[in-house]
């Protein structure tokens, strides 16, 4: 196995005790003479370091958040045989509201708290999609397909006050 002299350290060392650059060759300083510098130099900065990880976690939990919703809207679109691009297209063609009131989703997500995406809603029968609805006006989709006289019987109730 070949073998180098380590930078810092100065004693020859088996290339597997060397990190490699992305060329494949080994760096300078042996594995132990690099953690012993990086942890020199944190401990030398470490406001730097403490806001350079509330950075970093500040922007993971972002990216980490925009990737489950991407996943999140692929499975949903997949459902009914659409896709992601489909839907930001149905999407930007109603200008983000609901197809039958005409107004933003106002439901807030249980896990999250964040506002949620509209409903993707299809015809239970022929599973056919027709449109993008806010939760309460898929809601009352859902219960109009399923209770028949639904409406009608809404309609009297509501004309009895």
């Amino acid at each position: 196995m070949p073998t180098k002299i380590c930078a810092a350290c100065k004693i020859e060392k088996d290339f597997n005790d060397f990190y490699t650059h992305k060329s494949g060759k080994p760096k300078s300083y042996c594995k132990s003479c690099t953690q012993k510098i990086n942890r020199r130099w944190r401990d030398a900065n470490v406001e730097r370091m403490r806001k350079y990880m509330r950075e970093w976690e500040r922007n993971s939990r972002k990216v980490r958040r925009e990737h489950h919703l991407e996943r999140e809207l692929k499975c949903r679109t997949n459902k009914y045989g659409k896709t992601p691009e489909w839907y930001r297209q149905k999407h930007a063609e109603q200008n983000g509201l609901c197809a039958i009131c005409h107004l933003a989703e106002t439901q807030k997500h249980k896990s999250y708290g964040t506002i949620m995406a509209l409903a993707i809603d299809h015809n239970h029968a022929t599973g056919k999609v027709r449109g993008l609805l806010c939760s309460q006006c898929n809601r009352t989709l859902t219960r109009c397909e399923a209770i028949p006289n639904w409406m009608e019987n809404a309609a009297i109730y509501l004309a009895q006050y």
